[in-house]
């Protein structure tokens, strides 16, 4: 099984609920660290960044120690950073530092064209726009995108806060698999319940959709028809939440692509987001083994 995972790697800044603090890499690592895990030793994972010159060397360390393939462009000095603070267990509030331009489908598709499936992550919501996405997503099998910063805004300070997008159905109607926290979804169906909000995304004709929200589990959407999956043990106090959404997307579309229905998918794929919490910063190499 080939796949690709393409977002961007912002320095991550973080002062987590009780106090102390975190720096380090983040963005795609997360999902690129269980897909290496997911996809076995026969497979691979192709890494596509644009990262800043300053952490090139500390991307390809991460990257060689998962074992996936990189291909990363290079922007001057860190690229994005990401300053948040947790307010609680899963809140928080963020800013988006820096600018790191977006693809073209033009430069991503001869990346992915060997793939099997492709996980875009819109972890700055600066990836790609609306036209090329559409391009990328008409040209691979299964693509999962996760909406992730779709939903938000920046104002001069880099303060992210939530926006309606006009644009959502568009976005979501070209993925095979649409993920996006409870959050999101209120920029996207503003007051729609997180049941419908599953059920109505699906029906914009991504075969699954898939409403996380931390401890209180995952809403599925499908064929017109959604379920509610309850927290795999859940934990008011995690260690770290950062990247379980990008976990358990990336274990989605892996049991997608293996043709698993779509509740026993999400319930493998709540277990290793449920150990992502475990780790601060980064889950290392092996970190969910036994766990696939």
């Amino acid at each position: 099984m080939r796949i690709a995972i393409i977002g961007h790697i912002p320095v991550d800044y973080y002062t987590l609920a009780d106090g102390s603090r975190h720096t380090g890499l983040g963005g795609i690592f997360y999902g690129a660290a269980a897909l290496a895990e997911l996809v076995g030793p026969h497979g691979s994972v192709t890494f596509i960044s644009r990262v800043g010159e300053a952490v090139l060397p500390n991307v390809k360390h991460h990257a060689a120690q998962l074992g996936v393939e990189l291909h990363a462009d290079t922007v001057p000095g860190d690229g994005w950073s990401v300053q948040a603070v947790y307010f609680s267990g899963e809140m928080r509030r963020e800013r988006l530092l820096g600018h790191v331009p977006p693809w073209t489908a033009g430069e991503l598709l001869p990346l992915v064209s060997h793939c099997d499936g492709v996980l875009l992550n819109m972890v700055t919501g600066y990836e790609i726009r609306l036209p090329e996405f559409k391009e990328l997503a008409a040209s691979v099998d299964s693509l999962m995108l996760d909406f992730h910063s779709l939903a938000l805004g920046r104002d001069a300070t880099g303060l992210r806060y939530p926006v309606v997008n006009a644009d959502a159905p568009q976005w979501c109607a070209m993925a095979t698999m649409v993920q996006m926290n409870r959050t999101e979804l209120a920029s996207v169906l503003p007051g729609v319940d997180p049941l419908r909000g599953a059920e109505t995304i699906a029906s914009w004709g991504s075969p699954w959709a898939a409403v996380t929200d931390g401890s209180g589990g995952v809403y599925l959407g499908q064929k017109g028809e959604a379920c509610h999956l309850p927290a795999h043990h859940p934990t008011a106090t995690p260690v770290d939440p950062t990247g379980c959404g990008d976990v358990f997307g990336a274990a989605l579309l892996v049991r997608f692509i293996k043709g698993e229905k779509l509740r026993e998918a999400a319930r493998k794929a709540q277990i290793l987001a449920r150990k992502n919490a475990d780790f601060k910063g980064l889950p290392g190499s092996g970190a969910f083994a036994g766990l696939v």
